[in-house]
């Protein structure tokens, strides 16, 4: 019999952290899943230790690749998962004990949601009731984190898989394609935590306009074509909401181009916006640019 939950957890060297992290998914109050570790060629002891999990843990698997990414990584996992829904975590991250069990609630109340998320550890959203159903793209930007969003397993036979080849963006990538053809359950309390590295710095910001086109989102529905035939409950409004959603990514990256000092990128990355979302905010950067130029 399948299991409700097929837990998905990315490894790449973070075995001080793994432990940890097993330790609050088998510790959750909701106890029918299945666990898959991926070691995505692993040089410290990572695998090791998630072996004796394994071996007190019949539920836990450890599958191992060599180094691809962590797309390639999550895209193993969901090959090999056989749950209802697909969880995910990343392997320096925990989750609190009832977890699983509120997600599997909210899931319940809303049968016609295809992914369902919660708010993380310092980060409620105090301009969201405590329970909702999301059906805007402008809301994306602040209700999904990996480590607290999951989706049905049939869902990504629709959306298709991460994209390989790119080293970050892909998680919100995965969250837009799944989003267009569900809606979202969100469920407004702090059930995860986040372990805080660098990431978030100017430095780590910069690099990834190169990394991860924002601009494809405004495509729709070319780049996703069967969206009017798969949900044409979605509403009007669906891929505007898309467009300022992708317009306030670039702007970010544009900016953070221009305080690092990267003022070609800066405008290179402001052209790309389209429409007529965050205009002011457009021209007052520009300007600056120019400026400085």
């Amino acid at each position: 019999m399948s299991p409700t939950f097929s837990v998905i957890i990315p490894l790449y060297n973070k075995g001080r952290y793994i432990d940890a992290t097993l330790a609050s998914v088998t510790a959750q109050t909701f106890a029918d899943m299945e666990v898959i570790v991926i070691d995505d060629g692993s040089t410290d002891d990572g695998p090791a230790r998630v072996a004796t999990h394994a071996s007190a843990d019949t539920r836990l698997r450890l599958l191992r690749q060599p180094n691809g990414g962590v797309s390639a990584a999550r895209n193993a996992g969901l090959r090999a998962a056989r749950g209802e829904w697909v969880a995910f975590l990343d392997a320096d991250d925990t989750w609190m004990p009832t977890y699983l069990a509120e997600m599997h609630a909210l899931a319940r109340r809303h049968p016609e949601a295809g992914l369902c998320a919660c708010a993380r550890q310092g980060r409620r959203i105090p301009t969201l009731p405590e329970e909702c159903v999301v059906s805007d793209a402008a809301a994306w930007g602040v209700i999904y984190w990996t480590g607290t969003t999951m989706a049905r397993r049939t869902l990504f036979a629709t959306a298709g898989l991460f994209r390989e080849g790119i080293s970050r963006g892909e998680d919100r990538d995965m969250w837009l394609r799944l989003g267009l053809h569900a809606p979202t359950a969100f469920l407004n309390r702090e059930l995860a935590r986040y372990e805080e590295h660098a990431a978030g710095s100017l430095t780590d910001l910069v690099p990834l306009c190169h990394e991860f086109p924002y601009w494809e989102w405004y495509d729709l529905p070319r780049r996703y074509p069967t969206l009017r035939h798969i949900n044409p409950a979605l509403p009007a409004t669906y891929r505007d909401s898309i467009r300022r959603y992708a317009t306030n990514q670039l702007m970010q990256l544009a900016n953070a181009h221009f305080r690092a000092g990267h003022r070609k990128d800066a405008l290179r990355v402001l052209l790309r916006c389209r429409g007529m979302s965050d205009m002011r905010a457009r021209l007052q950067l520009l300007r600056r640019i120019l400026t400085q130029w």
